[in-house]
């Protein structure tokens, strides 16, 4: 593979997201406005919302997905032996046992899940397919999982909707780096208050198997080739609403953009009324007859002595 060839099949590849990843901007905009933002600087602000109601509809979609796929008091699988081979054996004691083990690596993995991040990791995901209808697992089978955002990934489907490039792109600490790439960044002149580089991960469907390559800067990075097979690849592209042809999904806000347009529409016109309506100012004429100590103590519908024209409001 090329020098910087994942990079720039990147660049190609970005082109063919734009549309779906600035929907996904208008979405959040109406829902979460920092969920998938347009900048995501560390100074950057976001504009607050005049509406709240679909933050709160996505956080509980969210919630109730969550609790479907990971519920926390009982497995959320089933692992079971094929029916005909029970029926093979005649011994109960057999199959007793047989569904003790069983039970007892799922007992294992709901506890490995309950103590790792999985959950977090999938309930970010969830919010981000409800919003932008799009999210990239990695689920390595050791470390943390994490949850790729639409606009840090690229993918590339055929037209059965199999994945078949997958490109992430990253910010990672210069530091970080294996040190046989920082001292080719330092020979190409590129090192000059370097802090953060743009890792990029490339993944590829070559016949039964998955190959990965990393690089940087155009670089590849050492120990970064490997492959997976097809069923056990731990990058694991998701959408919400599956459009068939298309590389990537539509989300479920979408469906309702135009509802939660309107209402913003409203709120705005609403808080900002409310807010022109809630200051009110009486001008007295200080020539006139009226007192305005008189005004001031007078009861609601009591009587004062003075002239409508002294006073306006």
């Amino acid at each position: 593979m090329p020098s910087g060839f994942i990079e720039k099949r990147y660049r190609e590849l970005e082109i063919h997201r734009t549309p779906f990843l600035l929907r996904a901007y208008d979405c959040s905009k109406l829902t979460i406005p920092s969920l998938i933002p347009e900048h995501k600087e560390p100074t950057a602000t976001y504009k607050t919302p005049f509406q709240s109601a679909g933050a709160r509809g996505v956080n509980n979609l969210a919630a109730k997905l969550l609790l479907a796929l990971l519920p926390p008091n009982m497995p959320f699988f089933r692992l079971r032996v094929d029916n005909l081979i029970l029926e093979r054996e005649q011994d109960e004691k057999f199959k007793t046992e047989i569904e003790e083990g069983l039970s007892k690596i799922e007992q294992l993995v709901m506890g490995d899940v309950g103590s790792s991040t999985d959950r977090t990791v999938v309930f970010e995901g969830i919010k981000h397919l409800i919003v932008g209808g799009n999210a990239l697992f990695h689920i390595p089978t050791k470390g943390n999982a994490r949850c790729f955002h639409l606009d840090q990934y690229v993918v590339r489907r055929d037209p059965s909707g199999s994945v078949m490039e997958i490109i992430v792109r990253e910010e990672v600490a210069a530091s970080l780096l294996p040190k046989a790439v920082v001292s080719q960044i330092d020979a190409n002149g590129e090192s000059k208050d370097l802090k953060n580089v743009a890792v990029f991960t490339y993944v590829k469907r070559d016949g039964d198997v998955f190959k990965i390559q990393q690089e940087a800067k155009g670089i590849p990075i050492p120990n970064s080739y490997g492959t997976y097979p097809v069923a056990a690849c731990p990058w694991i592209p998701v959408r919400f609403v599956r459009v068939d042809g298309l590389d990537y999904g539509r989300s479920y806000v979408e469906e309702y953009l135009g509802d939660l347009a309107s209402l913003e529409a409203l709120s705005q016109c609403i808080v900002e009324g409310s807010v022109a309506s809630a200051k009110m100012i009486f001008l007295v004429n200080p020539n006139g007859m009226t007192n305005t100590k008189d005004l001031a103590e007078t009861a609601n519908c009591g009587f004062v002595a003075g002239r409508a024209e002294d006073v306006t409001c």
